[in-house]
Formats: structure tokens, C-alpha cells, sequence
């Protein structure tokens, strides 16, 4: 290697042997590191030893007086080496050889839960997460369990829904209840000795004729208790708005708040926008309207959470229909010489009628402020008729000189109404408006 550099350098006119041998010098030492320079890389081996093994498979637990057995299938891992199974009630442990995938423990309080926790180990120590399985010894009779006690029962959010509360039987050995209906081709099955059970029916009659039956962990059943159609809902909710703002007011019985923590009131697009509320609260405001005058979405949604932020139940509201607040155009429920376009009732004449659902919250004066468009100067006037009878009109509409624009006309109507639900009628006893919408305004 050397001589190949020595042979190939050319000295200038004016360089020197020793600044020659200087440079082949430096060039022979870096070429010379270069070739005995050694790394060291660790040998990676084919299997990582670290990894913890996965937990058992097809975990099952069987009862008996006193005692119970857990079967399980043992993880594919080839290094398993034990398996550990605890009593999580008080902290016993069973170490048993894999492949063996049974173990038993004895002597425990018959009708009392039990909590077994089963880990696998491999064969340098590392134990798997852990698998969990849960229930009650007991010992064997025939004799049947009583019924449920105090049962009430709340229709739900339609009516194919239906949600049962109850207290569970004094027997010891009280496992679970079973709502029976759909003309018995319907079952729902509480939770271990939970006390309440939801109920949605295939039909709007699935749910005229309901049986609870209670059963006990040797599997005998009651006779049952059978009740009719609930009719008392499970959440009463209000809307109103002024405009702006909406407010929503919700009801929950007394006898479901112990089984539930906190409410959660959603509204906007899918729900987005949420808050969430302690039991002692019953009602939310401010939800914005849009500069239209229409909620960002149709529905305001209050739920029941559970103490993990999980809902349980679920209510919509559609705010436009209550009192005070604003009725839509859109939402005529019957229209006589006029129609929809878009959203907003037109081509209205003179003796064109609308009529409209109304939700009245609270008794009291109220004032009608009409959302019109009247280009012409028409002594437009709107009679309002509740079941028939006139209960007020406006003043002479405002000319707003064009179909598509739009002004709030303000009348002091001073309308008395009584709270409850209405069939409101609209009688354009002078017509030619188009019509957005109109507010109930309570007088103070």
C-alpha cells in the first residue's frame, strides 16, 4: 500500500522531500485506521425474552356449596412454565403446572360474590395481565325465589320503550330478574342482582302487558308479577327560547336518581357540544341559536350518566313547539290556501289558515311577535285560535316592500293562556305575507 502512494505522488518545481513525506506520511496513517477499525453489534437473538405471556382463554367458573372451580385454556406461548389463580376477596393464591388449566377453592361463604384473578407465568417469571372472573357459591335447592319488591315502571323516550325499577327479594340466593313481553317472544335480563331493567319492544303494543319473574342460582323461578303499558316517562323535558338563547328544563323522578351519578346536555351538530350537570340540577341555558333563528340542531339531548361518564338513557327534546319561544313556518302540522317554500309559508291569501302543535310551559299573558315579509301596503292581520276559539290577533303587519325580507312585527297581543298542549291555528283574515316564524313572549 505504501510504495502505490510513494509511486504516484509528483513533487512541483518548488515543493521539497520532506513536505512530500509529510503528506504520505498522513495519508498511509488514515488509510491505515481506516482498515483495522473494528464496531461491535450485540447479536440480536430470534425470540425477545421480555415480553409478558398472554393471559388464559375460554375462562369458565362453576359453582357449588362452598366451593368453586375455574377451567381455563392455557396460552399458546410454548415457555409457559404456571399458572396463578387468586381470591381477589382474600387474597388466597393456587399455583398449578401448565397444562393442567383447572384449579378449586373451598370453603367459601355460600350467596357471597367472589372475585378470582388467573395469570399466567412463563419460564423467567413474567406473568400475563390477568384474566377476571366473577360470582356466587351456593348450595342447591328447589325452592323458588320471591318476587321483586316495589316495582315501578317508566315508558320511555317512545313508545316501544319501557324501564323497570324494583327493590331485589330477600332470598340469599337471589340471582337476577327477566322482563317478559312482546306477547312473551320479548326477554330482557337484569344484571346480577341489579335493580332495574330496560325494556325496547319490536311493536308500539309489545309493551301492553309486561312480566317480571325473579330467579335464584340454582335457576328456579317465581310465578312473576305482571303490570300494564307504563305511562309515567322517565324524563319529563321542556324548551324554551327567546329568540337568541334557548333553555332546556328536564324532570327525573326521585326514585331513579340512585341510579345514576350526573346528567350530560348535548346539542349542536352530532351532538358535539356538551355539559355536564350533578342531580341537583334542572335545567341549562344559554344554547345559542344561529342568525337564522333555528337551533344548530333540530334536538337538544339530555342523558343519565353512570359514575364512569357512561349514559344509560337518553332524551331528545325538539324545543319548537314550547311556550315561550318561537314556532316555525316549516313545522305547520295542516296548511288550508297556502304552502311550504323552502321555510317559510307562502303564497298566503286572505282566509288562509296554518295550524301548529304548542307546548305552553307556564299559565300567563303572552305577546305574538310575527317574523313576516309583505311587500305591498296590505292591512295584513292574523287572527290566533286555540281549539277553535280566537284568543287574540296582531295589529296591521309592517310593509317590508320586498317577498324575501324580512322584519319582526311587535304587537302588544297580551294572549292568555293556560299551561298544556294546544292545536294553535293561524287565521289570515287579511293576507298577502310570506311567514318565517313567530314568538311567544311572555308578559312580565
Amino acid at each position: 500500500m505504501i510504495s502505490k502512494i510513494i509511486a504516484k505522488i509528483r513533487l512541483r518545481k518548488n515543493g521539497s522531500w520532506g513536505t512530500a513525506i509529510i503528506i504520505i506520511s498522513i495519508m498511509v496513517l488514515i488509510l491505515g485506521s481506516c482498515n483495522e477499525r473494528e464496531f461491535y453489534v450485540e447479536p440480536q437473538p430470534e425470540e425477545f425474552k421480555y415480553v409478558p405471556p398472554s393471559d388464559v382463554g375460554k375462562l369458565n367458573l362453576v359453582f357449588g356449596d362452598q366451593q368453586a372451580t375455574i377451567n381455563w385454556v392455557d396460552p399458546p406461548e410454548g415457555n409457559i412454565t404456571n399458572i396463578v389463580i387468586a381470591n381477589i376477596n382474600d387474597g388466597t393464591e393456587i399455583t398449578v403446572k401448565a397444562g393442567v388449566q383447572n384449579a378449586s377453592f373451598s370453603g367459601l361463604r355460600n350467596n357471597e360474590k367472589y372475585t378470582f384473578r388467573i395469570k399466567a407465568m412463563n419460564d423467567i417469571g413474567l406473568k400475563s395481565l390477568g384474566a377476571e372472573v366473577s360470582g356466587f357459591p351456593f348450595s342447591k335447592d328447589n325452592t323458588p325465589p320471591n318476587e321483586v319488591k316495589n316495582l315501578i315502571a317508566y315508558a320511555g323516550a317512545t313508545d316501544r320503550d319501557a324501564v323497570l325499577i324494583f327493590e331485589i327479594p330477600d332470598d340469599p340466593d337471589y340471582s337476577h330478574a327477566v322482563a317478559i313481553y312482546d306477547d312473551g317472544n320479548g326477554e330482557t335480563v337484569s344484571g346480577i342482582r341489579e335493580q332495574f331493567i330496560r325494556i325496547r319492544s319490536t311493536t308500539s303494543s309489545g309493551l301492553e302487558r309486561i312480566t317480571i319473574k325473579t330467579y335464584d342460582l340454582s335457576g328456579n323461578a317465581s310465578s312473576g308479577i305482571t303490570i300494564g303499558k307504563p305511562d309515567e316517562p322517565m324524563m319529563e323535558l321542556k324548551g324554551t327560547d327567546d329568540r337568541t338563547n334557548e333553555s332546556v328544563y328536564w324532570y327525573v323522578p326521585e326514585s331513579l336518581k340512585r341510579f345514576f351519578d350526573s346528567y350530560e346536555v348535548a346539542w349542536g351538530s352530532g351532538y358535539t357540544t356538551t355539559k355536564v350537570f350533578g342531580k341537583e340540577v334542572t335545567h341549562f341555558s344559554p344554547i345559542p341559536m344561529d342568525g337564522s333563528g333555528s337551533v344548530g340542531s333540530d334536538d337538544i339531548r339530555v342523558s343519565l350518566l353512570d359514575d364512569k361518564g357512561s349514559r344509560i338513557w337518553s332524551s331528545m327534546l325538539d324545543y319548537r313547539s314550547w311556550v315561550p319561544g318561537t314556532l316555525f313556518g316549516e313545522d305547520a302540522t295542516e296548511m288550508i290556501n297556502c304552502r311550504l317554500v323552502g321555510d317559510q309559508l307562502a303564497y298566503i291569501e286572505n282566509g288562509s289558515r296554518a295550524f301548529f302543535d304548542m307546548n305552553v310551559m307556564e299559565d300567563g299573558k303572552y305577546n305574538v311577535n310575527m317574523y313576516t315579509a309583505n311587500p305591498d301596503a296590505q292591512n295584513s292581520i292574523v287572527e290566533f285560535k286555540i281549539n277553535g276559539k280566537k284568543v287574540g290577533e296582531t295589529g296591521p303587519l309592517l310593509v317590508t316592500g320586498d317577498w324575501g325580507r324580512y322584519e319582526w312585527n311587535y304587537h302588544p297581543s297580551e294572549i292568555e293562556l293556560k299551561a298544556g298542549e294546544y292545536s294553535l291555528e293561524l287565521h289570515f283574515v287579511h293576507g298577502k305575507v310570506n311567514l318565517r316564524r313567530f314568538h311567544f313572549e311572555k308578559v312580565q
